[in-house]
This record gives structure tokens, sequence and C-alpha cells, in this order.
């Protein structure tokens, strides 16, 4: 297996703390979050959550 991208890292973070078995679901559902700066937002403020409980 080839190396993955960052992007395609947090794309992978984000499917797995969400849950999802497959990647395309993920996409269709945070679509909105389509540039690298906005993901990371979202995967702090995830990460602020988890820590808050």
């Amino acid at each position: 297996m080839g190396k993955i991208s960052p992007e395609e890292k947090i794309q992978k973070v984000l499917q797995y703390i969400m849950g999802h078995a497959h990647i395309n679901v993920t996409m269709e559902v945070y679509n909105h979050l389509d540039d690298r700066s906005r993901i990371e937002k979202e995967v702090a403020r995830l990460d602020d959550l988890a820590i808050s409980f």
C-alpha cells in the first residue's frame, strides 16, 4: 500500500471518529468540509468535545 496524502489521512480520521464503514459516507455527509483548514478546525472541535467529557 502506498503513502496516503495528508488530506486522505484527515478524511480517514474523520471517518473513524464518525464510525462510518465507508469513506464515501463520510465525504457525502461532510462534503461542506472541502478545504483542509475547515477539516482541521472540525477535528480540533471534536478533540475539544472529547476532552471535556
